[in-house]
């Protein structure tokens, strides 16, 4: 069975505002019990280009655009995965398009596939703007 992270888009309910493998995370990941889903702007950190997030596997990515529509795109680390009864799946990259002001929900991000050898999901996030937040928040079990 081929799982792919769940993708929600909010949009306009909110206004405004090649990877290294051996990279460290650069956002940091905030407990989902701390987390304020109506006040997103206490866990937000600006987006940079090569963004990556330490990933427990119940990790979920939040991305907010500004005035400008941006592209991201969440890089697998692993090239296929087996079910038995299934068979083999070729697994790659998935491309997020973003709207302008809005508020997209990406994950949670199974470890076997997005993990690199640093515990870290890697994102790539183009064009670079202004106004692009990101949080990881954590629903750990």
């Amino acid at each position: 069975m081929n799982k792919l992270p769940l993708i929600i888009a909010t949009v306009g309910l909110l206004s405004a505002a090649s990877w290294v493998s051996a990279q460290v995370a650069n956002i940091s990941t905030t407990a989902a019990s701390s987390f304020n889903a109506l006040n997103l702007t206490t866990t937000m950190q600006n987006a940079s280009p090569t963004t990556s997030f330490s990933n427990d596997g119940y990790t979920m990515l939040v991305i907010k655009t500004g005035a400008s529509a941006v592209s991201a795109t969440l890089k697998t680390q692993a090239q296929s995965i087996s079910q038995n009864g299934y068979g083999t799946t070729a697994l790659s990259d998935i491309p997020l398009a973003i709207p302008a002001n809005s508020v997209v929900l990406a994950g949670p991000f199974p470890q076997a596939r997005w993990n690199t050898s640093q515990g870290t999901v890697n994102v790539t996030i183009t064009p670079t703007v202004a106004g692009v937040s990101v949080s990881a928040v954590s629903q750990a079990q």
